[in-house]
């Protein structure tokens, strides 16, 4: 329908008094977990590319009790590096503490389908990659996209350096 958007003015006004947009919505729950699984969410973030960067994970039992949170400015970064980066550190902390069956989530379109290795390693992070899927063999962790409004606490928390800095 806006393929033939009229140059005249009472034409536009016919036009967007017919017009009817698609409404699209998602609807996103949080759901218990079964048995003894974990659940981390996280989150990495960089203002833009080679810019201030932080990330942020959450770490929670089947009952939607936390055991720990954790974020941090780290270097000027990519935002695929803070994305890595952050899934690097998770899963050094759920190695370390013997958590073995963990479910991990994150929003980044790019970082899960090349750790899960649907996509090859295409940028220079090769070596976080490469970590996370070492550490990854230690214990049973499913790694899966989530949608950016059920990363809510991840995503909020790793936003915060950069409101402070304006």
């Amino acid at each position: 329908m806006m393929n033939h958007v009229s140059t005249n003015w009472p034409g536009m006004v016919v036009l967007l008094q017919n017009y009817k947009p698609k409404i699209f919505s998602l609807a996103v729950t949080w759901k218990p977990l079964h048995g003894e699984m974990l659940k981390c969410n996280t989150d990495g973030a960089s203002r833009r590319n080679l810019s201030k960067s932080s990330y942020f994970y959450c770490l929670r039992i089947h009952k939607r009790d936390l055991i720990i949170a954790k974020g941090e400015e780290i270097h000027e970064t990519t935002n695929n590096e803070a994305e890595a980066t952050v899934i690097k550190e998770a899963s050094y902390h759920w190695v370390s503490i013997i958590l073995n069956k963990v479910i991990l989530e994150n929003d980044h379109l790019v970082t899960v389908p090349i750790i899960s290795r649907v996509w090859e390693i295409a940028w220079k992070n090769s070596t976080i990659i490469g970590d996370i899927n070492a550490l990854a063999q230690l214990c049973q962790v499913r790694i899966q996209h989530i949608v950016i409004e059920g990363n809510s606490l991840a995503y909020y928390i790793a936003s915060i350096p950069f409101e402070r800095a304006g």
